[in-house]
């Protein structure tokens, strides 16, 4: 009996052989080809020659090359390898559709992406639970030489599935072979629900607009940071200049008109632009110089340079106040302790005394964190007055001024005007606009990295941002006050405002840019609206459209000359450095497709038709458009229509990286996860680095942020093993804890060595063992599979995350610990500190500090292994141990 139920099983295995090498014939699969070899390829005279399919990425472990199915083939229960029955899915769909023969890769790409999801979330089927994570996850990844790796942007919709494919198919199919698990319980309802909703989380658009072409891209943090770094630098070393010369733009053209009682805007403005760039009188067009005389020329372009030396040196405190370089001089000089809490609380001294709202005095905040130091063991030799006295000298050392002289401010309009027009094409008042508006633009992409809000939540005014003193016990000793924006929040509460808040530095920055956009308190302070204030309106509060152009507007700048660009392109991290070579690749297809539906790029659409496009530009069409669209172009009796040229531009855009807004919310969600570790980039690090968890716990209530939260830690997992793992082949890691052996132990235990060898085992640890992760000053908490209930935080076997203190976790198996985490342990174990070097405490009290301590030492012990940087408090935390077992012996 046994004999011919074997028999039975390989007849009907041979059977499906059969029918699917049919199938194969029938779709011009090349006839040398059979099903049972991995290389399949195909013939079609839609594309140019033939075209392969390799099918071994299937027996590949990240795309769950292990699994077996077993399935019914004519009433027989016969089992296949995950290679086989990804052929039999692809089969099954090339045969009961109509797919045109170009689309074969995108469902079979189709088909790797469940396969890869399934393995990398460690789940058996997609079901209504974790539907939407697919299709964040096939959103965000991309198949890549029998690879799945993150990619720039989504594919098109017509590709995401192979036109036809979907997951509702596939439960089609595996009913045809009764296979329980792959997909499990999914309607085209449940997917339609799911593909919108995570449209909208991922993408920032619904689904019909990515039907329709919208286009959308992935930039990550690794990238993110670095741009916001570009951009905050770019502003911090302008603003002063660009305040000053907007202010005194308007301001002489006033005055030109009052005194000479003559001129426009039109006939005014080219002279005042070409004092504040710093160009020669002479060299002004003749079209322009002839509407004035000489004399009245040369007394325009010498009031320029007058009132703009009167207007930067009036805002040479403010600009340069609130800059890192200051207040960590300030810090140096005080002697405080150089940490978080000492720069936020030199930040609130210099607020305080700035600001003309003077809710706080700066002498109660002094008092307040003095005692906050003094509690801790921490005595300054400092008082109220020495440490103004330090603040106004470092003031006025870092301040710049200009001296009464004409030509040091041509001189130093010539150097800022030189920077910030780098990018312009354009000549005289254009160009001059144009550097301010980088200014504007890279102060704006800024606050929305900071914020990580949605791109129509960003036209409030001044007068909409609240200032209150701090009542929380936690951070007020340090952030004197708190900063709530009054706005409206259109997705989740329509029209009605809602209090949120936001960091001293972002209201710093965007107080910044209200007085560049000479915003009135009532007016949009991140934006300039010109066009409704030259017709007298007021802007609009919508800001939609102005961030969206905005955020993008110092990419090109970005690429070309931002300052770390050597080191990035010479580093030892290869991801990195192969994206930004992407981008630099990338860049002329990026500027051609800038404009949108403009005239400009419906105008290169018809050069290209015509055959009349550069040969650069001819060749980014070609290599970038689809067979498709190339056809519907060629036709010169189609004329295009809006939609037309959207899904052109999103073609040309397809994986190629830029900022948008909702990329921006994305970055901010994985630098919420790694604000402790040190990597996010020096801007978003001085902005987030202080704040508890209250504060993200408070975005993380709207219900879309909650949703790329979760998103991002998939991402983060991921680079933060990679990173670490490869940090293995040098001499100057610095990390700690349990997870970091673990690391060690898996790479000493599979003996890896090449550089595919270290990605493949970090792909292999963030997909099969980390499943979540939380950051806290003192550790990163990465749960790993299996060790929920020896988690120090666990009660019942479940780990209680939000309980989590340094008791628990710098011992902890899941603790993961980096260079970031020292000043953290420092601080929040001092108070364990203090009580074991207490004579008056009783012994059981000492005792139950001292674990927290030791487990310290041993962490910055580990941290120590190849720097000498921590050797004082590594003492010191010895001798508290010491001074702790003399007072337990003598009692």
């Amino acid at each position: 009996m046994q004999r011919n139920l074997r028999s039975i099983k390989k007849t009907a295995y041979e059977t499906l052989i059969q029918e699917m090498n049919d199938i194969m014939v029938l779709h011009n699969v090349i006839d040398n080809c059979s099903f049972t070899d991995d290389k399949w390829q195909f013939e079609s005279n839609s594309i140019a020659g033939i075209f392969e399919l390799d099918f071994s990425l299937f027996s590949f472990p990240l795309f769950n090359g292990g699994k077996v199915y077993k399935v019914v083939c004519h009433g027989a229960k016969i089992e296949l390898t995950n290679q086989e029955f990804a052929k039999v899915l692809f089969l099954e769909h090339l045969d009961k559709s109509a797919t045109l023969y170009y689309y074969h890769r995108n469902g079979f790409n189709f088909i790797a992406k469940v396969c890869s999801f399934l393995k990398s979330y460690n789940v058996d089927a997609i079901d209504k639970n974790n539907v939407q994570n697919f299709y964040n996850y096939a959103f965000s990844h991309k198949v890549h030489t029998n690879n799945i790796v993150k990619s720039f942007s989504p594919p098109a919709f017509q590709s995401l599935s192979g036109s036809a494919l979907s997951l509702n198919n596939l439960v089609q199919y595996l009913k045809l072979y009764n296979v329980e698990g792959l997909i499990d319980g999914i309607t085209i309802d449940t997917e339609q629900e799911a593909l919108n909703t995570a449209c909208s989380t991922s993408l920032g658009m619904n689904l019909s607009e990515y039907q329709n072409g919208d286009s959308f891209n992935y930039l990550g943090l690794d990238i993110g940071k670095h741009y916001i770094d570009h951009c905050g630098s770019l502003f911090e070393e302008n603003i002063q200049y660009a305040i000053a010369a907007r202010i005194t733009l308007n301001e002489t053209i006033h005055e030109v008109q009052r005194d000479l009682e003559q001129g426009n805007l039109e006939s005014i403005q080219p002279i005042v632009a070409q004092a504040l760039m710093g160009e020669k009188l002479t060299d002004l067009p003749a079209h322009q110089a002839r509407v004035w005389s000489k004399k009245k020329l040369e007394q325009i372009y010498d009031a320029s340079l007058k009132n703009f030396i009167k207007n930067y040196n009036q805002f040479a405190i403010v600009a340069s106040a609130f800059k890192l370089d200051v207040i960590n001089e300030v810090i140096a000089k005080a002697k405080l302790p150089d940490r978080y809490d000492a720069q936020e609380f030199v930040r609130s001294i210099l607020f305080a005394r700035l600001n003309d709202k003077k809710i706080k005095k700066e002498e109660s905040i002094f008092k307040e964190y003095l005692a906050v130091l003094k509690a801790n063991d921490e005595d300054p030799d400092i008082d109220f007055k020495k440490l103004i006295s330090i603040c106004n000298k470092t003031l006025n050392t870092f301040k710049q001024t200009l001296p009464n002289k004409p030509n040091e401010a041509i001189k130093l309009c010539q150097k800022h005007s030189s920077r910030i027009c780098i990018e312009s094409k354009s000549d005289g008042v254009r160009k001059f606009k144009a550097g301010l508006n980088m200014v504007m633009a890279c102060g704006a992409t800024l606050v929305v990295g900071l914020l990580g809000w949605r791109r129509s939540e960003f036209g409030f005014s001044l007068n909409n941002i609240n200032l209150k003193i701090n009542e929380t016990v936690l951070d007020n000793f340090y952030t004197s006050l708190r900063f709530m924006v009054n706005w409206t929040v259109e997705k989740t509460s329509g029209k009605t405002k809602l209090d949120r808040e936001i960091t001293q530095y972002a209201y710093i920055v965007i107080d910044l840019l209200a007085k560049l956009n000479e915003s009135e308190s009532n007016l949009p302070a991140i934006y300039f609206a010109s066009k409704s204030r030259s017709k007298g309106t007021t802007p609009s509060s919508d800001s939609s459209m102005f961030i969206t152009n905005l955020v993008d507007y110092a990419w090109p700048d970005f690429i070309r000359n931002y300052s770390e660009k050597e080191k990035i392109l010479s580093s030892n991290d290869e991801q990195l450095r192969i994206d930004f070579e992407k981008l630099e690749k990338d860049l002329p297809i990026y500027i051609l497709c800038q404009t949108n539906n403009s005239q400009s790029f419906i105008t290169k659409i018809e050069l290209y038709r015509n055959g009349e496009l550069p040969e650069l530009e001819t060749k980014i069409f070609d290599d970038k458009l689809t067979l498709k669209t190339k056809e519907m172009l060629n036709n010169a009796s189609i004329e295009l229509t809006p939609s037309d040229i959207t899904k052109i531009r999103s073609q040309l855009l397809q994986d190629v990286a830029y900022p948008t807004p909702h990329a921006f919310r994305h970055i901010w969600a994985e630098a919420a996860l790694r604000r402790y570790r040190g990597d996010i980039g020096k801007f978003i690090r001085a902005n987030f680095k202080h704040l508890d968890e209250s504060f993200f716990m408070a975005y993380l209530r709207d219900k879309e942020t909650s949703a790329f939260y979760q998103i991002a830690k998939r991402t983060v997992i991921k680079d933060i093993v990679r990173q670490q793992l490869l940090s293995l082949t040098n001499n100057d890691r610095i990390f700690a804890g349990a997870f970091d052996h673990m690391l060690t132990k898996a790479v000493h235990s599979t003996k890896v060595v090449s550089h595919e060898e270290y990605i493949a085992l970090s792909n292999k640890i963030s997909e099969e063992r980390i499943i979540n992760i939380s950051p806290r000053p003192w550790v990163t908490c990465m749960l790993r599979v299996n060790t929920e209930r020896f988690a120090k935080c666990s009660e019942d076997g479940v780990p209680q995350p939000h309980k989590a203190e340094p008791k628990f976790c710098l011992g902890c198996i899941n603790a993961n610990i980096s260079e970031g985490n020292y000043n953290g342990i420092m601080f929040y174990i001092s108070t364990d500190i203090k009580a074991c070097r207490n004579a008056a405490l009783p012994n059981f009290i000492r005792e139950m500090h001292e674990p927290v301590v030791r487990d310290a030492l041993k962490r910055i012990r580990e941290l120590a292994r190849n720097t000498d940087k921590y050797k004082e408090f590594i003492e010191h935390l010895e001798e508290t141990l010491n001074i702790s077992e003399q007072l337990n012996r003598a009692a």
